[in-house]
């Protein structure tokens, strides 16, 4: 069997603490020949392998050879700058068809030079997001306004999110903040949201039914 694309999170740790994060506060040791071992199997069975994490790039250079010599697809990576950071992007950037960044873990904080020399190339297929929560609405505007010349996608988080890290999904936006955000910035230049299933869910009064990931729908109790 012949698959186009898989996304595939191979590794649980990170260098950032994202509180809004499925994997913040979480320091798992890195086994770099385990995670080759699940790999190779399908070297030969995809045209393209999403990589997330955590953080890819806290991987060695030496993985990434290891694994570029040993696939016959193309890789895409979710990376928050550490892979750019590190060297990885410019040394692997052939086996690499697209690129997704998560600009900064909080938006009172700078995007880091180098990632921001990379985005600003407007390389096609590179994208550069930014996370919106509960408690940073307020920012959005600003930071967005202060990296004018850039696209970003903006992702609202949802149960998906933080859904077995933090309480009562402290960090989740509501539908009618989500609203309230997107009229406020629609007149910006360059705006632009990625219409993924959690932004049509939060702008859609029927949520829980949108949305496969609800809470509701695995916790008889919240219903």
């Amino acid at each position: 069997m012949f698959v186009n694309d898989i996304c595939v999170g191979i590794l649980r740790k990170c260098n950032w603490n994202c509180k809004y994060c499925i994997v913040s506060n979480r320091n798992e040791k890195i086994d770099e020949d385990a995670i080759f071992e699940e790999l190779y199997p399908i070297r030969n069975k995809l045209k393209y392998l999403w990589i997330s994490g955590g953080e890819p790039g806290l991987l060695s250079e030496q993985f990434w050879s290891k694994l570029v010599d040993s696939i016959d697809f193309n890789l895409k990576i979710c990376t928050n700058g550490t892979f750019i950071i590190n060297g990885l992007y410019d040394k692997f950037r052939v086996r690499i068809n697209q690129l997704a960044i998560h600009s900064v873990s909080e938006l009172t904080q700078d995007i880091h030079p180098k990632v921001l020399e990379l985005v600003r190339k407007r390389i096609p297929n590179i994208t550069i997001n930014i996370v919106v929560h509960k408690y940073n609405v307020s920012y959005v505007k600003d930071f967005l306004t202060k990296y004018n010349d850039i696209i970003f996608t903006i992702n609202f988080t949802d149960e998906t999110f933080d859904r077995s890290n933090v309480p009562d999904y402290e960090y989740v936006i509501d539908r009618e903040a989500a609203l309230i955000l997107v009229n406020q910035l629609s007149s910006l230049p360059n705006y632009q949201t990625y219409l993924n299933y959690v932004v049509r869910s939060l702008m859609n009064k029927n949520y829980d039914n949108l949305n496969p990931w609800s809470p509701k729908n695995f916790d008889p109790s919240l219903k």
